[in-house]
């Protein structure tokens, strides 16, 4: 049977097509492919991405926060959602891959410290749950394969919490229901793209639409272009942990790669803060800092930021704040 790929590549199409209708809304396109407006229920809501494709700010025509700005660190990882004043809606940090944390202003009291939150993944850095300083569990999402469930947004009955981060690479539109990949966008009903592949077949598909080739279990897809090997899932743990002792143990056992990226954490998480700090870091960190954790490892930090010190979690942020790299 000969292989009719323009047919094939028609008919996905006018499936995705029929899917946005489906869906209730109706989209427009920049001379990059990349999605420019989106209407739903009356509601248009405009996209604007920067030279390297990342979408940098998306405004509503409704709605409290009509205005939403984007900002990355240079892996494409979502370091924050800001509104048009500039003021913090969310700030993440990350480890590597990992989302370890999200930080949100304190609506009790704005101009105070914003509240923490510790994201926990599965083995693909997607996260699962997402609980507070009293380890009590905000968020969670145990999805189908594809992500089709709905998060629970209010797990432990004390209010609606808004979590946006999905599958590696993804961000939650809450305005259309599709998950934005950075170069395209992911229908979770569909288990696939809304847009074909920017680099065509040559990530090994026979269609330009599927994700991650039907296998979401072991692979991702961080920039909506082609699918990743599952990350070492034993690794990634004991990185996310800050576990020297196991990262020694497994440094036999690591590819080349792997073994430069635990040796890189455990030079990080066995130094003493100040020493890291004057390595690595500058700026007005070095008088914001924290004094009584200078002499204190990174480990040590981590561990009492986790077990809700709140000068500790001053100190952590510090630490992985962007703004202070050299």
């Amino acid at each position: 049977m000969t292989l009719n790929l323009k047919k094939l590549i028609t008919m996905a199409v006018l499936a995705v097509s029929q899917a946005a209708v489906a869906a209730g809304y109706t989209a427009t396109y920049n001379l990059r492919g990349q999605m420019a407006t989106l209407t739903k229920a009356g509601v248009t809501t405009t996209y604007t991405y920067d030279a390297e494709g990342r979408r940098v700010r998306k405004v509503s025509s409704t709605g409290p926060q009509s205005t939403v700005i984007f900002a990355y660190d240079r892996a494409g990882h979502l370091l924050g959602e800001y509104d048009q004043n500039g003021a913090a809606l969310r700030e993440y940090v990350w480890l590597h891959d990992t989302p370890m944390a999200m930080f949100m202003p304190d609506a009790a009291n704005p101009t105070g410290e914003p509240l923490v939150y510790y994201i926990h993944t599965d083995h693909l850095d997607t996260p699962r749950v997402v609980i507070d300083k009293n380890n009590v569990v905000r968020w969670r999402w145990m999805s189908e394969p594809f992500g089709t469930t709905a998060p629970e947004t209010n797990p432990s009955g004390l209010g609606h919490f808004t979590f946006n981060l999905r599958f590696p690479g993804q961000y939650a539109d809450q305005e259309s229901g599709l998950f934005y990949n950075y170069f395209r966008y992911y229908s979770s009903e569909d288990g696939r793209y809304t847009q074909p592949d920017p680099i065509g077949l040559a990530a090994g598909s026979v269609s330009p639409y599927p994700y991650v080739h039907g296998n979401p279990l072991s692979y991702v897809d961080p920039h909506g272009l082609q699918s990743l090997d599952s990350p070492n899932a034993t690794l990634n743990s004991a990185i996310a942990r800050g576990d020297v002792r196991q990262l020694e143990t497994l440094m036999e056992a690591l590819a080349p790669q792997e073994q430069t990226l635990a040796r890189s954490v455990i030079e990080k998480f066995s130094s003493r803060a100040g020493d890291w700090i004057g390595k690595n870091c500058q700026g007005s960190i070095h008088r914001e800092f924290p004094g009584q954790f200078r002499d204190r490892t990174l480990k040590e930090i981590l561990d009492q930021a986790k077990a809700g010190d709140s000068a500790a979690k001053k100190a952590w942020k510090l630490i992985n704040d962007n703004r202070f790299k050299k």
